[in-house]
């Protein structure tokens, strides 16, 4: 397989365009966080299906399978990490919107099959593949827009009561992370990869 036509480089504007159209469709209303689990069960139709030490043995915490109808993940995941766990979901729901093309005539289910499917991608390409699914992943569960208009309200709250978010970045993705959903870290990276706000604590 030709794996550079089947996953060139994507423009990241190219896959805003793929997950501005998902949450139109899904999520009008901008109800947050994201119900990404209910979108993906009662919407999308895939089964979510925890499996323990799926991590352990596969070295990762989830796929979907080549038929795009089950996304398998890993049950400690799902238990006890629920940004991590709606992270994996929104991953896989990325690889369906962009790489579908990529799974069509691929045979596998099982975490095994999968595993030997992604060693036969050449490792550069097998992270383009997954930095992808990454970026729409962010798109989707941290809209630019609606970010850009928490962030300053959380900002100006903060400068209202005489408080410097720089001096306390850590409080600033916490608040957005529970609005959102996500670890705080996403917040702090997708604040910083659309042009936003860096991270005070980083050199200049």
């Amino acid at each position: 397989m030709d794996w550079e036509r089947q996953i060139p480089y994507l423009h990241p504007e190219a896959s805003r365009k793929q997950a501005d159209a998902f949450l139109e469709e899904h999520n009008p209303g901008g109800v947050l966080p994201l119900p990404i689990e209910d979108i993906i069960e009662f919407r999308l139709g895939i089964n979510i299906v925890p499996i323990h030490g799926l991590q352990d043995r596969i070295d990762t915490v989830g796929f979907i399978t080549s038929d795009l109808q089950e996304i398998d993940v890993d049950l400690e995941v799902a238990e006890r990490f629920p940004s991590r766990f709606r992270w994996t979901l929104t991953h896989e729901v990325g690889h369906l919107l962009l790489h579908r093309h990529v799974y069509d005539g691929q045979q596998f289910r099982t975490a095994d099959e999968w595993k030997r499917w992604t060693r036969s991608i050449p490792d550069r390409i097998y992270r383009r593949f997954e930095a992808q699914a990454n970026t729409v992943a962010a798109q989707i569960l941290i809209p630019a827009t609606v970010l850009t208009d928490h962030f300053e309200q959380v900002v100006g709250k903060l400068e209202a009561e005489g408080l410097d978010w720089t001096v306390a970045p850590d409080m600033v993705y916490r608040i957005l992370g529970k609005m959102f959903g996500v670890a705080p870290d996403s917040i702090m990276f997708a604040l910083r990869n659309e042009g936003l706000a860096e991270d005070p604590r980083t050199d200049s």
